[in-house]
């Protein structure tokens, strides 16, 4: 009976100790990205800094023909079935907004929308 408990013991320690895809994704997330992009007549660039509480943070410099107009957004970020999820009260994600992880890596973090959408890229920080 013991050797059965021992044995049930051990099994449910590794169990616990192997981590879900998403916590894989969440720990490979956390840190400091780049992202720019070209708008019909403006040009985007985008910091944005996820923190492993939970927390982040987006600093944002808009270019176009009137000047750069600087903006930052907060909120809250998780990993959900493999998609990126934010919720940001001052935003235009202000309930919340979504999109399927293509990959991350430790240097390049791939996301889209909808299957075929527009791909967002980011490059991380030098650590």
């Amino acid at each position: 009976m013991h050797r059965l408990w021992a044995g049930a013991l051990v099994l449910a320690g590794a169990c616990a100790a192997v981590q879900s895809a998403d916590d894989r994704l969440r720990e490979q997330l956390v840190g400091k990205w780049a992202e720019a992009h070209h708008l019909n007549n403006a040009h985007l660039e985008q910091s944005i800094d996820l923190s492993r509480d939970g927390s982040l943070r987006i600093e944002r410099a808009l270019h176009d023909a009137t000047g750069t107009t600087r903006t930052s957004l907060q909120g809250r970020w998780r990993i959900e079935n493999g998609d990126f999820v934010i919720h940001d009260a001052s935003g235009p994600c202000s309930k919340q907004c979504r999109a399927r992880v293509v990959s991350v890596t430790d240097w390049e973090w791939v996301m889209e929308e909808a299957p075929n959408a527009h791909e967002f890229r980011a490059w991380r920080y030098p650590k």
